[in-house]
């Protein structure tokens, strides 16, 4: 077998990948990025909730767009609508994620973004790069271009 290993070797002038090639960072970063990659076409926004929470804030994400919204609101549909239209223009960097207001488990993230139970729907960044740092979008409509 290491007869025939060699011979390709040298045919191909190039070198085979051995064990230690796959258990490198950066077949781990291409890994990691194929599984973003084959996930988004099929759901791009991730719905905030106990089971999701660990998942969602400890991956290679590093940037977070978030939609405030109950579900049971009256612009819900057309929110999502062009919340999942931006989604599309996203990365494997960048998660967009909605949150359901009406859950009371949802209760401490809408603090942490100072957000009130009264609050209408609202869209909040998130930036893990260097520090936690929080952005307030508050526009007059929202709109996937926006």
């Amino acid at each position: 077998m290491d007869e025939v290993h060699v011979l390709v070797d040298e045919v191909m002038k190039v070198k085979l990948p051995t064990e230690d090639d796959y258990c490198n960072e950066e077949f781990a970063k291409w890994i990691s990025m194929d599984e973003c990659e084959l996930m988004t076409p099929i759901c791009p926004i991730i719905a905030f909730s106990n089971a999701t929470c660990r998942d969602l804030f400890n991956g290679k994400a590093t940037h977070f767009v978030l939609l405030f919204v109950q579900r049971t609101s009256d612009k819900f549909a057309e929110l999502f609508r062009c919340f999942e239209a931006a989604a599309q223009y996203g990365t494997c960097k960048t998660k967009f994620v909605w949150i359901d207001t009406e859950q009371p488990a949802n209760t401490r993230i809408r603090q942490f973004f100072c957000l009130n139970n009264d609050d209408g729907p609202a869209i909040r960044g998130l930036s893990l790069d260097f520090d936690l740092r929080r952005f307030a979008m508050e526009p007059e409509e929202f709109t996937a271009e926006n």
